[in-house]
């Protein structure tokens, strides 16, 4: 039930958001956005795609890192130390998918990305977090256990002595 809320809010905003962009731009946007035409200008264009590379080569560093992060928490746990093999072969799985994708079906790229995208972002930001969340509460939850289990040891510990 936890994870069904958060699925659901992700999925309304994306079907809200493509209804009406396609209601607004119909058939006349492609399914790679560098190849639409935006604006007019070869400066326009020039610096229009230079903001975009930018955003994307800023964006997927900070997906990629807080993929890496949720996968490592859920993979090994909080309390695993830091190693940069265990970081450069998760890096190298997430980034390496990716370009296996890419690779294999070169020409249809940009709608498996459109999807994969979509689930890794509902993943990242509603899913995993739940996870996370739910993981933590069941070791509090463990902990609380074992505090009240001495507390209570040691009050018939106590009261054995008197």
């Amino acid at each position: 039930m936890c994870l069904l809320l958060p699925t659901g809010v992700a999925l309304t905003v994306y079907f809200t958001m493509g209804l009406f962009g396609a209601s607004l731009f119909g058939q006349h946007t492609h399914g790679n956005i560098m190849v639409n035409e935006l604006i007019t200008g070869r400066v326009a264009t020039a610096a229009l795609y230079g903001c975009m590379l930018l955003y994307l080569a800023l964006g997927m560093t900070t997906t990629q890192f807080a993929l890496r992060q949720s996968l490592d928490l859920m993979v090994v746990g909080e309390d695993a130390q830091f190693t940069w093999l265990r970081q450069v072969v998760m890096t190298s799985i997430t980034v390496g998918s990716s370009l296996a994708v890419a690779l294999a079906v070169p020409d249809k790229a940009e709608k498996i990305y459109a999807v994969v995208g979509a689930s890794a972002v509902c993943a990242v930001c509603y899913i995993i977090p739940v996870y996370i969340q739910l993981h933590m509460y069941r070791i509090h939850k463990q902990r609380q256990k074992m505090v009240q289990v001495c507390l209570q040891d040691s009050f018939v510990a106590v009261s054995t002595w008197m």
